[in-house]
């Protein structure tokens, strides 16, 4: 397992610690993943820059996105990323029933959400092969292409964090203990 380092502002690269500085403004704290991208100003700026249009200007809702990034962390087994999605879901007061669901891969009630979620998970299933009839349902349950793109965009960011929790030691942050999650069998 490599073992990146988890940079606090005063060790990262020079080019990075401008964006850490504005997560400690904007939240308090840098989080361990966060703090692992540093390691590449590149990479950190760029996750940085699709997230925050992704959260700023994208269509779907809160609800939505967030659904969409804790399905995509579930399909990829991410025991760092669930835990985040989980607590971003409870903060924006989604629904407990629909928290559950999303991270048990159980059927969510909701019809519309549902089409989101089950649209997501078939695209990161199949890396992206969708069959034709998957992306008529998405749209016929009132998605627009472009929102088609955004769910596209969310799966790019959680590739990036998803897979590199796959093979790093990059340990759960204090505040997201209470949302520990494992995937099943696993």
């Amino acid at each position: 397992m490599l073992e990146l380092p988890i940079h606090k502002i005063e060790t990262a690269p020079p080019a990075s610690r401008p964006v850490l500085e504005k997560l400690v403004e904007m939240r308090g704290s840098v989080n361990n993943m966060f703090a692992v991208l540093a390691a590449s100003p590149a990479v950190l700026k760029g996750y940085m820059a699709l997230n925050n249009e992704f959260f700023q200007h994208g269509t779907l809702s809160m609800a939505e996105k967030v659904a969409v990034l804790l399905t995509a962390s579930r399909e990829n087994e991410c025991s760092y990323c669930v835990p985040i999605y989980t607590s971003r879901a409870e903060q924006i007061g989604l629904d407990a029933a629909v928290v559950k669901a999303l991270r048990n891969g159980e059927t969510v009630e909701d019809e519309r959400l549902a089409t989101l979620v089950d649209f997501t998970a078939s695209l990161v299933r199949s890396r992206g092969k969708v069959e034709p009839y998957q992306v008529e349902a998405f749209l016929s349950a009132g998605y627009t292409e472009a929102q088609v793109l955004e769910v596209l965009a969310a799966l790019a960011l959680k590739t990036v964090t998803n897979y590199l929790t796959q093979f790093t030691a990059i340990p759960l942050d204090d505040s997201l203990l209470e949302f520990a999650w494992e995937p099943s069998g696993g």
